[in-house]
């Protein structure tokens, strides 16, 4: 539990330092590549601990965000965490670095969008919840429709945020990581 604990802190801290890059009521997300590592790391994981790592991973990023609509984070990193966990369990070979990269990618593929909509729904019908009134005003001026806000966050936060951690980040982590972990006894290579 200490390596997942990190690793959770790792995303939370990345999270935090992304919000410069909060553009448009969403920001890029280095978090994503972190957390990830938790299911490909740790592949012994039980289903019911990976969602519970996934919900608690959520609610330590919605504290950690600069989005106007912090709860957006919760559903969208809750899957962002357990889609790596699929890749594991349907590829029960060793996981490498092609592996990392594409269950990261498909994990901000599908958390991208989810998060999209609960922030623009959110922000819509439930603006109580959002973290100023101020936010919701400039948000509500600026995207009146589902599609500007899906165009723009898709364009300018999920696909930077996909080549960043699915490419980048992501396989240098786990290359760096499996190695070091395997060493001291942390997790068992196979």
């Amino acid at each position: 539990m200490a390596l997942v604990s990190a690793l959770l802190a790792l995303a939370s801290v990345a999270h935090y330092l992304a919000r410069f890059t909060q553009i448009g009521g969403m920001q890029m997300a280095p978090s994503i590549a972190f957390y990830c590592m938790i299911p490909l790391l740790l592949r012994n994981l039980s289903w019911r601990e990976t969602i519970m790592i996934g919900l608690i991973n959520g609610i330590l990023l919605s504290i950690a965000t600069s989005s106007p609509f912090p709860l957006a984070n919760i559903p969208s990193h809750w899957i962002g965490l357990v889609i790596p966990k699929l890749f594991v369990e349907a590829f029960k070979r060793s996981v490498g670095v092609k592996l990392v990269a594409a269950s990261i990618a498909t994990s901000i593929i599908v958390n991208g969008p989810i998060f999209i909509l609960a922030a623009y729904y959110g922000m819509m019908n439930i603006p109580q919840l959002a973290v100023s009134s101020t936010a919701v005003e400039r948000f509500r001026a600026r995207f009146t429709t589902l599609t500007a806000f899906f165009t723009y966050g898709m364009t300018f936060v999920v696909f930077p945020t996909l080549i960043l951690d699915a490419f980048i980040l992501g396989p240098a982590l786990y290359a760096a990581l499996k190695p070091a972990l395997a060493r001291y006894g942390f997790i068992e290579v196979g």
